[in-house]
Parts: structure tokens; sequence; C-alpha cells
């Protein structure tokens, strides 16, 4: 229906009770822009978050794969002491000239899982429940200072809400996967980093050669925290949020029993989990 329309029928319509808390700002030239502008490229988020989902994996696995490389060694190691009693031919398929291909190999396809797991198990459809969240109550100056502390109270109340009902249906995968994508996260920071610092030296090193450079690594280390804050919070909230969905999902169709929910994840808890710590322990180790 329109304005024109529904002023004719309802009378309290054409009352001045604007409930967009922002309705203000959109009548200053510069402000009203920024909000069309950074609203536009909202709608547009769920299209580009699962490539900066990928973007960042990649990142990490570019980091860490030296590590991971070295723990494909050394699981190879262990595989030939452990078939050189059974058998002399098979331990030769493992020894340090078969290494050699074998581990950089190995590391890839590893890496390659690890990044495709995490980016891709970002990524959720989110689901309508009916609730209509937090409504504004009104236009007034005392309305619209409550409608900040009430939204900060309400969105503390779905958070404590929302902690409880995660624990409720708790298994192995909602366990490890928060902490696999921080160190995800942490993993990608240092090639981000290094990137950004590589790409602000050419500014100096172009156009004032005699300039100081010492503004560029802490420039780079903001720039670098700023994407992850951008990226890498929707990928540990859309992670953990997915995980629930999944694990309330399996409850509700009983797919298992109670050990077998709990065990879900058990696979990703020694190939996902513990290959990022391997590689963050070491990155952050020689840092």
């Amino acid at each position: 229906m329109a304005a024109e329309e529904r002023k004719k029928i309802d009378p309290q319509f054409g009352e001045s009770e604007d409930t967009n808390p922002d309705s203000l700002a959109r009548r200053t030239p510069i402000i009203g822009w920024y909000l069309k502008t950074t609203r536009g490229l909202g709608q547009s988020r769920p299209v580009f978050l699962p490539f900066g989902f990928l973007a960042l994996a990649g990142l990490a696995m570019f980091t860490g794969f030296p590590y991971l490389e070295d723990l494909c060694q050394r699981l190879l190691a262990l595989l030939e002491h452990a078939l050189a009693p059974l058998s002399s031919n098979a331990s030769a398929l493992f020894d340090f000239s078969a290494r050699r291909i074998l581990a950089p190999a190995l590391a890839a396809a590893w890496a390659v899982w690890i990044a495709l797991r995490l980016s891709l198990g970002a990524i959720r459809t989110p689901q309508d429940d009916g609730s209509l969240g937090y409504v504004v109550p009104g236009s007034g100056w005392l309305a619209r200072t409550w409608a900040i502390v009430g939204k900060r109270l309400y969105q503390l109340r779905q958070a404590i809400l929302g902690v409880a009902r995660y624990l409720r249906d708790i298994n192995l995968e909602k366990l490890w996967v928060p902490v696999a994508v921080l160190l995800l996260l942490v993993l990608s920071f240092g090639s981000l980093m290094d990137a950004l610092s590589n790409l602000l030296f050419e500014i100096p090193a172009r156009f004032a050669e005699r300039a100081s450079a010492g503004w560029i690594e802490p420039a780079a280390r903001i720039v670098a925290l700023v994407v992850l804050l951008v990226l890498g919070w929707p990928m540990l909230v859309n992670s953990v949020l997915r995980a629930h969905e999944k694990s309330v999902r399996r409850r509700q169709e009983k797919r298992a029993g109670p050990a077998g929910r709990l065990l879900r994840g058990l696979f990703g808890l020694f190939f996902t989990l513990a290959p990022l710590a391997w590689m963050a322990l070491g990155w952050l180790s020689d840092g």
C-alpha cells in the first residue's frame, strides 16, 4: 500500500513518530551518503563473505605450510619405523628419499582439506525464527537513549541464552571448531601483515625515498587486525552457529545415541585442530 493511501486510511499515520533510529542522521548529506553506502555494502556481504573466508584460510595455510610439511615428515618417519619390523619392503616406501616427495604432497592435500573444511563450514544461511528482535521504542530523545541501552541488554540476554543452548547439545565438534577457527585467524594474521607491509613499503620507495619507514609495520598490524575483525568475526560466529545447528538437527532426528552424538567431530579433532595447533605453535615459536 502506498504512503499516500495509508495517510487517508489511518489518521495516525501523519503523526511524527519515526522509529528509525538514524532518520535524523540520514538528512545530513555526508552522513546520509555514508549510511546508504554502508547499507548497500552490508546487503551484499553474504555474497562476498565466502570469498573472504577462503582468502583467510589460504593465507593461514601459506603461513603454516612449512610446519605442516615438517609434521608430515615426522609422521611418515614414524610410519617407516612402525613398518620396519613387519616388512622391509613396506618400510622402504617411506624412507628418506620417498619422504622428500610424499611429505610436500601430503602437506598440500592436508592444507587444502583444512582450508575448505573451515571456510566452507563458516558459510550458512541465517534462519528466521520469527522473532522481531529488539524493537526501537520510539522517536523521542528519551526513547532513543533507552533504545541504545535496551538493545545492549537485549543482546546480552540473547548471548547468555545462546551459550546455554550451545552447551545443551555439546559434542567434540562444537568444542574444537571455535578453537580451530581462532588458530586459523592467528596464522592468517602473519601472512596478511607481511603482505600489507610489503605493499605499504612501496609508498616511500616510489614516492619519497628519504621518508621514514617506521610507520609501515604498525600500520600493517592495524590494517591486518581490522581485516580480521571484519572477516574473522563472522567466520567464527557462523562456524559456531552451524556446528550448533547440526548438533540440534541430529538430536531431533535421533540419528545416533548420546555417545555417538558426543563423539561427533572426532575425525576433525585429529585432522583439523591438531595440525592447526602444530602450525600455530611452530609459527609463534619462530616469531
